[in-house]
């Protein structure tokens, strides 16, 4: 049993290769993940991956997210209070200004 096992994990940015690849490395260790990304797209075609490369996956769901809007933040964070709280952080995304 891995330390993350039954954790819950928030992972941003899934279109480049580091997002995504941690939330493979989460899932498969047993975490449950919520992927966060600015693009629905991206957020599907990185769910479909996690899918396909791990059959039996804990919960890995999808939130639409901007990181630069707190009302964004806000909306996640309150998702996030039905899964008890978050255990694991990891935020890929930057804001260019």
């Amino acid at each position: 049993m891995s330390f993350i096992t039954n954790r819950a994990a928030v992972d941003g940015l899934l279109r480049s290769g580091i997002g995504l690849e941690t939330t493979i490395l989460f899932a498969r260790e047993g975490a449950a993940v919520l992927m966060a990304d600015i693009s629905e797209p991206a957020l599907d075609k990185a769910l479909s991956k996690v899918h396909s490369i791990l059959s039996n996956t804990p919960r890995v769901e999808t939130f639409k997210c901007d990181v630069s809007k707190e009302s964004d933040i806000e909306a996640m964070v309150k998702y996030l209070d039905d899964w008890g709280g978050v255990d694991i952080m990891f935020n890929n995304a930057g804001i260019m200004q």
